[in-house]
C-alpha cells in the first residue's frame, strides 16, 4: 500500500521548540508533493496562527491543498481559505466556559480563526506564547460582551499541572450545558471543541472522503494527546522521539530524532526506504 497522504501535526512535530520548520523537514515535504503527495498541516492552532508556516510549507493559496485546524473543529481548502468543516461555540457555552475558569482559577484562552483573547495568563504563559509566535490580547475586565459576535470554535484551559486539568475535565462536564470535545496537548493545556467528537481524526476522515483516499493511504504524524485519534486511525502513523508515551506506543515507527532533530524528513525517509513513499 502506498502513501498517498500525509497528516502532520504541528508544535513539536514538525516545528521545533522555537516553533520553526528545519530545511531538512522542509525539502522532504516539497519532495513528497512534487511526486504528488497530500501534505496536510493538522493543528491545534486557527489558520491565522498557522499562517506563517504553510507559506514557508508553499501551501498556502495552493490549488489541491488542505489545512485541519482547531483540533479538527475547522477544516479548509488553502487555495479559497473554503472551510469543508467548522464547529463554533454559542455565547452562552462560552459564558459556562469563562466563569467555570474564573472559578477554578485557571489561564484561559479563546481563539477565533483571527486572535487569542487572553484571561488571567501568567508571565510564564506569556513568554511561551511569544515563543511560538502567536498573536493574542489580555483582557482585563472580567465580562464577554465583546465576544458576542465572534466566531470562537476552540477554547483552552492552560495549567502547569496536566493532572489537574485532567482532574477539572470530568467537573466540567457536569458544569457546562451542551456537548464538549476535550483533548490535552504540550503538558500544559486542556483544548476543548463544541460539539461531539471533533478531533484530526475526523478532519483525516473528511480529507479523505473528499479526495477519494482510503485510510489506508494516509500516514499521520503527531507527539501529543491530541494528535492520538488520528495516529490510530491512520493506515500508517509515526512520531518524533520526543513525543508522549501514550501516543509511542500506538505508532508503526518512532524516529530516534526528536522535533529539533528534523523528525519528519527521517520519518518520510523511512517510508521510502520501505517502498510505501514515493
Amino acid at each position: 500500500m502506498t502513501i498517498k497522504m500525509v497528516v502532520c501535526d504541528l508544535d513539536n512535530t514538525l516545528l521545533n521548540e522555537e516553533g520553526r520548520v528545519s530545511k531538512e523537514n522542509l525539502a522532504a515535504i516539497h519532495s513528497l508533493m512534487t511526486q504528488g503527495g497530500h501534505f496536510v498541516a493538522a493543528s491545534g492552532r486557527t489558520i491565522n496562527q498557522m499562517e506563517q508556516v504553510l507559506v514557508n510549507l508553499g501551501t498556502i493559496n495552493r490549488e489541491n491543498c488542505y489545512s485541519i485546524t482547531m483540533n479538527g473543529g475547522v477544516v479548509i481548502e488553502n487555495k479559497k481559505n473554503r472551510k469543508l468543516a467548522h464547529s463554533y461555540f454559542t455565547y452562552r457555552e462560552l459564558y459556562q466556559l469563562f466563569a467555570f475558569a474564573q472559578r477554578e482559577g485557571v489561564c484561559l484562552h479563546f481563539q477565533t480563526d483571527e486572535l487569542i483573547y487572553l484571561f488571567h495568563p501568567s508571565a510564564a504563559e506569556l513568554k511561551y506564547l511569544d515563543t511560538q509566535q502567536l498573536d493574542y490580547v489580555v483582557i482585563e475586565e472580567d465580562q464577554l460582551t465583546y465576544l458576542k459576535n465572534e466566531k470562537v470554535g476552540k477554547v483552552l484551559y492552560q495549567h502547569d499541572d496536566i493532572d489537574y486539568l485532567k482532574d477539572l475535565s470530568v467537573i466540567l462536564k457536569d458544569y457546562c450545558e451542551g456537548d464538549l470535545t476535550i483533548s490535552y496537548s504540550a503538558n500544559r493545556y486542556m483544548e476543548i471543541n463544541c460539539g461531539r467528537d471533533i478531533s484530526k481524526a475526523q478532519g483525516i476522515k473528511l480529507l479523505a472522503g473528499h479526495l477519494k483516499i482510503s485510510l489506508t493511504e494516509v500516514l499521520a504524524i503527531g507527539d501529543n494527546y491530541n494528535d492520538l485519534e488520528m495516529v490510530e486511525l491512520a493506515g500508517f502513523s509515526a512520531c518524533p522521539s520526543n513525543a508522549i508515551a501514550e501516543l509511542r506506543q500506538h505508532c508503526d515507527y518512532i524516529s530516534k530524532k526528536s522535533c529539533n532533530q528534523h523528525a519528519v524528513a527521517d520519518i518520510l525517509s523511512h517510508y521510502r526506504q520501505i517502498n510505501q513513499l514515493k
